[in-house]
C-alpha cells in the first residue's frame, strides 16, 4: 500500500467531499503529510484544496487505544479495496498482519507527535491499552520522550485527566515535573511505587482509580498528600502487601470509597477506616477476593465505618466476606439517606435483620440481597438434615411486600434456597406497594409458569414488560435454580437496563 496514494485520497479532495469525510480520517490526512516528508521524503504533492481546519490544534483528548483502532481500521479498509482490485481472496498471512501492525505503530507515533506539537492544551490523555498486544506492542513512553520534547511538555502541562498504562517510573517522574493540575488519575498495570511522585505532584487531585497494582505503604502515603482535594478513591483488583490504610484516614473529604475484587483486605488493613472521620462519605463499596481466616475478617471495622457515615451514606455494597456479619446489618438500621444497598447473607438468621433495614430505611430505591455462593453450594443437597435451612418463600416474600416503600424501584433477590413459586409471586405483587421497574429472583419452577403472573402485574401497573435472559444455573453437577429477571417500563419510556 503506497502512503502517497492514501494521502492523496484523504487529503486533497474537493471541499464538498472533505465535509463528508469522518473526523478521524480527515485527521489522518493531515498526519500523512508529516509521514511523507519525514519518512518517504516526498515533497511534490500539490495543495490545490487545503484542509478546512487545522484539526490537530483543536485536539483536547487523546486515547492511544482508539487511535490504534481507527488507524488500523483505515489501513485494513484500504488494503481490502486494493485486494478487491487485484481479485485477491483468502485470509491475510502472518507476515501481512505484522506489516499492518508496524504501519499502525508508525502512524500512531507521528500522529501523537503532531497532536503534541500543534495543540496548546491537551486536557485528557489515555495511554492505557485495553489489549496490550492489539496494535501497539511497544510502550508509548518510548516515543513520547517528554524529557526531550519541549512542545509535548507545554501541551500536557494543562492536563486534567490522565490514564497511565504501565509507562514506568522514569516516565511518571518526568511528567511529575510539569504536570500538576490533574483532577482525575487512572493507573492500570503499573508496578507499585512507579507513580507515587506523580500523585504527590498534584495540586488538586479529586478522583483516583488504581487497577491491578500491588499497593505499598509508600503509595498509600502518596495518596494521603491529596487529602485536601481527594473526593473519590477506587481500587480494582489490587493486592495489599503489608499495608494499612492509616494514611488514607487523613482524606476527610472523601465521598466515595470503592475497593473491588481486592486481595488481602484484612482487619489490620481496614482498621484505620473504622475510627476515621469522613463527614461527606456517600458511597461505600467492598468486594473481597479470596477467603480470609476468621481472625482476619474486618466485620467489626466495616460495621463501624458504616455506623459512622450513616447520616450521609447513600450507596452500600459489601460482598465476598463469606461469613455471617449481623453487626454490619445492624449498623444500617435507620439510615435515612440510604438509596441503594447490595449485600450477601450467609445464614437464614440474618434475614430478619434485612427486613429491619427495608422497614426503617425509608428512602431506598434499589435493594439487592444475594445468598453467598459458598453457603448455597454447601446447602444444595436435598438431604433431610438441610431441608430446615431452606427459606419458605410463602413466609418471606409476603413480609417483604408489606414493608417495601413505594420508592423502591429495583429489587434483586438472588436467594436460590427461597422456593419462589408463581403463586407466591402473585401474592407478592398483590400486596406490594413499591413502584417496581426491575425485579430479579430465583426459582426451581418452570419459568413459563411465571409469564401470566408477570403480564398480569404489568397490566395492573400500566407498564410494558421486558423479559431478561432467563437461564438455568448448575451446581454440584445438578440443575440449580433458574434466574429470572424482568423490567416494567413506563409506557412510551426510553429503554433502560439495570445492572446489578
Amino acid at each position: 500500500m503506497q502512503i502517497k496514494t492514501i494521502y492523496q485520497e484523504l487529503y486533497y479532495r474537493g471541499h464538498s467531499d472533505v465535509r463528508r469525510v469522518e473526523m478521524p480520517r480527515h485527521i489522518l490526512g493531515d498526519i500523512l503529510e508529516n509521514i511523507l516528508l519525514e519518512l518517504d521524503g516526498i515533497e511534490d504533492i500539490a495543495r490545490d484544496s487545503p484542509p478546512l481546519f487545522d484539526y490537530p490544534s483543536f485536539i483536547r483528548e487523546i486515547s492511544i487505544y482508539y487511535m490504534c483502532c481507527g488507524i488500523r481500521s483505515y489501513i485494513l479498509d484500504a488494503q481490502s479495496a486494493s485486494n478487491e482490485a487485484k481479485s485477491k481472496r483468502g485470509p491475510y498471512t502472518d507476515v501481512e498482519w505484522t506489516s499492518f501492525t508496524r504501519q499502525t505503530q508508525q502512524f500512531v507515533r507521528e500522529l501523537f507527535k503532531l497532536f503534541l506539537r500543534r495543540s496548546t492544551s491537551i486536557r485528557s490523555l489515555n495511554l492505557a491499552m485495553q489489549e496490550r498486544d492489539f496494535c501497539l506492542r511497544e510502550n508509548p513512553s518510548k516515543y513520547l520522550a517528554l524529557d526531550h520534547y519541549t512542545d509535548g511538555r507545554v501541551a500536557l502541562s494543562k492536563m486534567r485527566q490522565f490514564s497511565s498504562g504501565g509507562e514506568g517510573k522514569q516516565f511518571c517522574d518526568i511528567l511529575s515535573k510539569f504536570c500538576h493540575n490533574l483532577e482525575s488519575f487512572r493507573i492500570v498495570y503499573n508496578s507499585g511505587g512507579e507513580f507515587d511522585n506523580l500523585i504527590k505532584a498534584q495540586r488538586h487531585l479529586r478522583n483516583l482509580q488504581v487497577l491491578h497494582v500491588d499497593l505499598t505503604e509508600d503509595t498509600v502515603k502518596a495518596i494521603s498528600t491529596q487529602g485536601a482535594s481527594l473526593r473519590s478513591i477506587e481500587l480494582w483488583g489490587c493486592l495489599f502487601k503489608g499495608v494499612t490504610l492509616r494514611a488514607l484516614s487523613s482524606c476527610r473529604h472523601l465521598e466515595r470509597i470503592i475497593f473491588h475484587d481486592c486481595g488481602n483486605m484484612t482487619k489490620a488493613v481496614l482498621a484505620p477506616l473504622a475510627t476515621a472521620s469522613f463527614p461527606r462519605l456517600s458511597t461505600v463499596y467492598f468486594k473481597f477476593r479470596g477467603q480470609l481466616e476468621s481472625k482476619d475478617l474486618p466485620i467489626h471495622e466495616l460495621a463501624h465505618l458504616v455506623a459512622n457515615t450513616r447520616s450521609t451514606l447513600t450507596q452500600l455494597c459489601i460482598e465476598g466476606l463469606g461469613y455471617p456479619c449481623p453487626e454490619i446489618f445492624e449498623s444500617l438500621v435507620n439510615s435515612q439517606q440510604l438509596r441503594k444497598i447490595s449485600m450477601q447473607i450467609q445464614t437464614l438468621d440474618e434475614l430478619p435483620l434485612v427486613l429491619g433495614i427495608l422497614k426503617t430505611c425509608k428512602n431506598l430505591r434499589s435493594v439487592s440481597i444475594a445468598e453467598n455462593q459458598k453457603f448455597f453450594a454447601e446447602s444444595f443437597g436435598l438431604t433431610m438434615e438441610l431441608v430446615s435451612q431452606y427459606l419458605d418463600a410463602n413466609e418471606f416474600l409476603p413480609r417483604v411486600a408489606q414493608i417495601l416503600s413505594e420508592q423502591v424501584q429495583h429489587l434483586v433477590l438472588n436467594i436460590p434456597n427461597c422456593w419462589v413459586t408463581p403463586g407466591t409471586l402473585r401474592e407478592f405483587f398483590k400486596d406490594c406497594k413499591a413502584n417496581l421497574e426491575y425485579l430479579r429472583w430465583q426459582s426451581y419452577e418452570d419459568s413459563r409458569f411465571f409469564v401470566d403472573v408477570i403480564d398480569e402485574y404489568g397490566r395492573k401497573m400500566q407498564r410494558d414488560v421486558k423479559y431478561g435472559n432467563w437461564k438455568w444455573e448448575q451446581a454440584s453437577g445438578q440443575f440449580g435454580p433458574v434466574t429470572l429477571d424482568v423490567e416494567f417500563r413506563k409506557k412510551n419510556a426510553s429503554y433502560f437496563r439495570y445492572v446489578c
